[in-house]
């Protein structure tokens, strides 16, 4: 009879102790200190997370102490926690079980395992997903990274297709990004900077350099900016990325968005930060330039005349796409007398019968294009090159067969649709998009003069952009010959002597500190 009343006394002891402990991190409401007591922890954990968590508590003796371990269902591989620890813990000695930090070294040498010395860190293990384990009668606790994340396999980039070259793209895996990344630029100087960014989804952010050629002040900056941002949640990159622009306000990228592993290794070769997020198969060079979004990798895998062509063509298409509109409202309606007079006569017929004024075609094409382009985004693959095709070729013959828009305009709209995206890069297309809307009204304004005063505009705003202390128009401003080797015209690779493909000539030697003569010593 005396024993058991000895162990019910002990059973009141511990009841009483328990209440305490609970009483006391739910009055401050911040208890700091793990409870040393399972049956305390699992009734915090429940209290505060279990319901609103797919969580699963598994209770198990280990050397004659109750433990405790704790881990989302589905999101932790439990072969491997069968195999790499349950089995060492049930080798493990009292004396391993009793020391956390013994039994790390003695036990579980092998495992990713993080020490948990306050609630905090409970906290901050739990909602990443980790498995946590507590013993009874010792104090804090352990956190193993076992999880068992669902994660596509490596593919082809879908936006940024190449004929020749790696056909590799990013996932959503970070640490997998990061592989990528390594296994392509294997220079001890490739520095990794990590930080975990929003208060409620605390998602990995990491910026990836190479000591010695990217800026440090610039490296210090970024990692400050990200760093102090702690928006509520984070799910794309660019919500994070666009903090780094200088000119929020600007029409022009300044950061520019890849997913191929090659464009992002040749990127931080060339001094540039990459900016990755858990999450997010996209990474971001920054900073980037003009001349930034209409290189790419496969620009040095042809020869020296076919890629010349190319980024000529590039220009070229830029040109028409930003002016063509323009200029058939010029010679339509303000100016016809700047055009031949055969080309006028033509252009006149073309417009016979046609209700609308030329600006009114122009905005009823584009709109047109633009629709045709948002629907084809976001239809199902098999359907949206059949919409792109049949809609322009339907829908263009029906408006000149009524005699709502002229079959010349028709004409100018398809090879303006067609030189918009020629473009290497999606965020400089969406610029001349928008430019020429502003081009063309002005063009119906003031004619030939309005164009003028647009480009004007233009050209003064590109003049005075600068990135990260660097011209955006770099390298033609300011022009050194040096620096035209990889421009408009890319020269043969030997003599684009010992700089990176895409790296932007001596321009960036210079950013980097390197003088003239220390140049001249590099060749």
């Amino acid at each position: 009879m005396s024993s058991n009343q000895q162990e019910l006394t002990d059973l009141e002891q511990r009841g009483e102790r328990m209440l305490e402990e609970l009483e006391g991190w739910l009055g401050s409401g911040m208890g700091d200190d793990i409870p040393r007591e399972i049956a305390t922890t699992r009734a915090r954990l429940k209290a505060e997370y279990l319901d609103s968590y797919p969580a699963v508590q598994r209770q198990l003796t280990l050397c004659g102490r109750a433990a405790l371990l704790v881990f989302f269902a589905g999101a932790v591989d439990r072969a491997e926690v069968e195999r790499e620890l349950l089995e060492p813990l049930q080798a493990a000695s009292a004396e391993d079980i009793g020391d956390p930090g013994r039994l790390l070294r003695r036990a579980l040498p092998g495992l990713a395992v993080k020490q948990l010395k306050s609630w905090q860190d409970v906290e901050d293990e739990y909602v990443a997903g980790h498995l946590l384990l507590f013993v009874d009668g010792v104090s804090g606790g352990l956190a193993f990274d076992i999880k068992k994340i669902p994660v596509r396999s490596l593919s082809a980039p879908t936006d940024e297709q190449s004929v020749r070259g790696p056909q590799v793209a990013f996932i959503e895996d970070l640490k997998s990004n990061l592989g990528l990344l390594r296994d392509r630029v294997r220079t001890p100087r490739l520095k990794v900077w990590h930080e975990a960014v929003g208060t409620d989804t605390k998602t990995q952010v990491a910026i990836a350099h190479i000591a010695g050629r990217a800026k440090p002040d610039l490296v210090m900056q970024a990692q400050h900016v990200i760093g102090s941002a702690q928006p509520r949640d984070l799910q794309i990159l660019s919500s994070i990325t666009g903090l780094l622009e200088q000119r929020p306000y600007s029409l022009f990228p300044q950061v520019r968005m890849t997913t191929r592993v090659d464009e992002a290794a040749q990127a931080v070769l060339a001094g540039r930060l990459l900016v990755m997020m858990h999450g997010d198969p996209t990474a971001a060079l920054y900073p980037a330039t003009l001349g930034d979004f209409y290189r790419t990798m496969q620009d040095y895998m042809m020869t020296f005349w076919e890629a010349s062509y190319v980024r000529i063509l590039r220009t070229l298409a830029t040109l028409v796409a930003l002016y063509l509109p323009a200029f058939y409202v010029v010679a339509t309606d303000t100016s016809p007398d700047l055009i031949p007079t055969r080309l006028a006569i033509v252009i006149a017929g073309s417009r016979e019968g046609v209700p609308f004024t030329p600006l009114l075609e122009v905005v009823i094409m584009m709109v047109f294009i633009e629709l045709l382009r948002e629907a084809a985004l976001r239809m199902p693959k098999q359907m949206s090159s059949t919409l792109g095709t049949v809609g322009a070729i339907v829908i263009g013959t029906a408006l000149v067969k009524a005699g709502l828009i002229s079959d010349l305009m028709i004409i100018v709209a398809t090879v303006t649709a067609l030189a918009m995206f020629t473009a290497p890069t999606f965020e400089i297309t969406s610029v001349w998009r928008i430019m020429a809307w502003p081009m063309a009204v002005a063009a119906s304004l003031w004619g030939f003069l309005g164009i003028v005063a647009v480009s004007f505009v233009l050209v003064a705003s590109l003049a005075s952009l600068e990135v990260a202390g660097e011209p955006y128009l770099a390298p033609l401003v300011p022009g050194a010959p040096s620096d035209m080797r990889d421009a408009i015209l890319r020269l043969p690779m030997r003599s684009l002597g010992p700089l990176h493909p895409g790296q932007r000539g001596g321009s960036l030697l210079t950013a980097l500190g390197v003088g003239r003569r220390q140049r001249a010593g590099l060749r």
